[in-house]
């Protein structure tokens, strides 16, 4: 890069920590609320009115088909939105979802919702107004840290372990991660090759399909040691 890098995002909004390119708009979290601007408009963003009376940081985003958006505010709860920002459906944590923290979302192939959070992970068949969040018991009680969907079902990074979820509440466990020896996973993708990749707080660890791993950090080029 070179030259001066302009902020074109919102004026007056705390630190920005997650945006989105979806139905048209750019999606902004923060850390009062959320905002959007049509694509290439810079100068009309918006706050999302549904989201009202917020102060927590809405810290993920997840697309839904039609334009919509799974807003996660910090601490507080999850929103469904609709492609015009309204209010389709609300999951408070400590009631709907018993996790104190949402760790991630994901969409299946047949449109569950699932989170993940400080204490298990739980699946909302459709993501409507009073929906409930299905926990999944194989699993209650451990710290969910990253999703990937793979089809139907979801792959699930706890700390020690990488887990295969289906949405009938069957867990098998894929691989034990005791190579991350107390790294936290942040983010995970799962390839087409069967590769797993996890970014995580001491760099970046990618599974091979035969079983091997390795891991890359700043040594390797990366330009921060936690992903």
């Amino acid at each position: 890069l070179s030259g001066q890098l302009t902020w074109v995002g919102p004026p007056g909004i705390g630190e920005p920590s997650v945006i989105l390119e979806h139905g048209g708009y750019w999606w902004l979290g923060h850390a009062d609320g959320l905002s959007r601007t049509p694509i290439g408009k810079p100068s009309g963003w918006r706050t999302i009115d549904a989201v009202e009376g917020v102060t927590e940081r809405v810290d993920l985003l997840l697309p839904l088909p039609g334009g919509g958006v799974v807003a996660s505010l910090y601490g507080s709860a999850v929103h469904a939105l609709d492609a015009e920002g309204r209010l389709l459906a609300r999951w408070a944590v400590g009631t709907a979802l018993e996790g104190p923290e949402v760790e991630s979302l994901a969409l299946d192939r047949d449109g569950g919702l699932w989170i993940a959070h400080a204490r298990g992970l739980c699946r909302i068949a459709v993501p409507v107004a009073d929906a409930a969040c299905v926990p999944i018991s194989a699993v209650q009680g451990q710290r969910i840290r990253a999703l990937a969907v793979l089809g139907a079902e979801v792959l699930a990074a706890g700390n020690d372990r990488l887990l295969r979820v289906a949405a009938d509440g069957a867990v098998h466990t894929e691989r034990r991660l005791d190579m991350l020896d107390g790294a936290m996973p942040h983010g995970l993708h799962a390839a087409s090759d069967g590769r797993r990749w996890l970014s995580t707080s001491r760099g970046l660890l990618i599974l091979d399909a035969d079983g091997r791993h390795r891991w890359q950090a700043q040594a390797d080029g990366l330009p921060t040691g936690e992903l």
